[in-house]
């Protein structure tokens, strides 16, 4: 199976670019999902891949071979697990859409995605159209668990944005009792804005709301459709509505999600931005009563966003600001991180963490990217700590996870 796997996704690639560049961003993921699924080994550091690179790339002209052989044989067979899943139509379904991700991911990688990239993106969607009928529904994201309130309290700082959810929950149960008792109750919009900058927790958030609707019965699934610009324009003439509708498609009965949502506007004449939008409103008064939209980006962008379309200011009066977070809460991330893969840090660490974060915090600008920064800074940490001990002897537990002062450094 992990043969066909590896050719399924080579396919992918070969599909998408025709070659495969392993020193490209767009042949990362094929080396990094290689090297996890074939060595016997835990990857943490990019770094590391660097010592099954030789191997990893034999490794891959083997599974070319052996995909060529299988294409000989099998002529009109594209895909060939999808075809091991006929009968298993859900597990078919997020296997694709999975594949369609990672894909996806892999073509961002380039200034701009070809025509015959995006017929083959379209297709693997089409497998999935043909896989999903009306009453299977697409698992993007994990189903509805019980405790949403308390994975909104777990997360550190969001003082404001745990207040403005407590009182959007509130009102809606509110009117729903009202209406339980046959009162007049005023039309709730459930869409929303969030603001901020990079990093500040704006997509966990999405995803907790996408499950508070559920349990309130707002919408059918818990599940949240993630995209963005690249998700929703094409880049030739009638392409856009239907790349648009493909994810709308996906996300009825949860809740879509468009990150940078500002960048969908542009005053080039060839743009199709536009088109998504008009096709977005369509669809969301069209399904209106199916989907909820979220959509996020920086506070100034977000905001001439939405006041340069009346149908975009008609759906989205609910804003939320997410604020950066203080060098205390960086310190908690970077502290919560630690404790999670079992680290431990040293007084003076914690000192010199503490030092660096308020002052990163003092010099931020527009661009600081908040708990991306910090989970940056983790990695670089994990890093110098294994530098520190990899010419020792010796290593006990203890010093495999212990992160001292020497270790908390940030390359720019």
């Amino acid at each position: 199976m992990l043969e066909i796997f590896m050719i399924d996704i080579i396919t992918c690639y070969v599909k998408l670019n025709n070659n495969i560049d392993l020193d490209k961003k767009s042949g990362f993921g094929l080396l990094f999902l290689t090297v996890r699924i074939t060595a016997d080994t835990t990857i943490t550091q990019p770094q590391q891949l660097n010592l099954y690179l030789k191997n990893t790339k034999n490794l891959i002209d083997i599974y070319l071979k052996i995909r060529e052989s299988y294409t000989e044989r099998f002529p009109q067979t594209e895909l060939f697990i999808p075809n091991l899943l006929n009968d298993c139509k859900v597990i078919k379904s997020n296997y694709l859409i999975a594949l369609h991700r990672f894909t996806s991911i892999a073509a961002k990688d380039q200034k701009y995605i070809t025509k015959e990239e995006q017929k083959w993106l379209a297709k693997l969607l089409k497998m999935n159209d043909e896989t999903v009928n009306e009453k299977e529904k697409i698992n993007i994201s994990p189903e509805l668990k019980s405790n949403s309130n308390n994975e909104l309290n777990q997360l550190i700082g969001m003082k404001s944005v745990k207040t403005e959810i407590v009182k959007l929950t509130n009102f809606i149960k509110i009117q729903q009792k009202r209406q339980e008792k046959g009162l007049k109750t005023p039309k709730v919009s459930y869409h929303c804005v969030f603001t901020g900058n990079p990093g500040t927790g704006k997509t966990t958030v999405a995803r907790i709301i996408a499950k508070i609707y559920k349990e309130l019965g707002i919408i059918k699934t818990g599940r949240l459709i993630e995209t963005d610009r690249a998700g929703l324009v094409a880049e030739y003439v009638g392409q856009t509505a239907v790349k648009t509708n493909k994810i709308i498609d996906m996300a009825i009965d949860g809740v879509l999600f468009i990150d940078e949502a500002y960048a969908l506007i542009s005053n080039s004449e060839t743009d199709y931005g536009k088109e998504a939008i008009a096709t977005l409103i369509k669809r969301m008064e069209d399904s209106r009563e199916s989907m909820v939209v979220i959509l996020a980006g920086y506070s100034n962008e977000m905001q001439n966003f939405i006041n340069s379309n009346p149908g975009l200011q008609s759906r989205f009066n609910r804003y939320i600001e997410f604020p950066d977070y203080s060098d205390q809460e960086l310190y908690r991330i970077f502290e919560m991180n630690a404790i999670q893969f079992e680290y431990t840090i040293s007084k003076n660490a914690q000192t010199a963490l503490k030092k660096y974060l308020t002052k990163t915090v003092a010099e931020k600008n527009k661009n600081f990217g908040n708990a991306r920064f910090v989970r940056n800074l983790f990695e670089k940490t994990l890093e110098y700590q294994a530098n520190r001990l990899v010419e020792e002897t010796n290593l006990t537990a203890e010093k495999l996870s212990e992160i001292k002062q020497e270790d908390i450094k940030y390359e720019n």
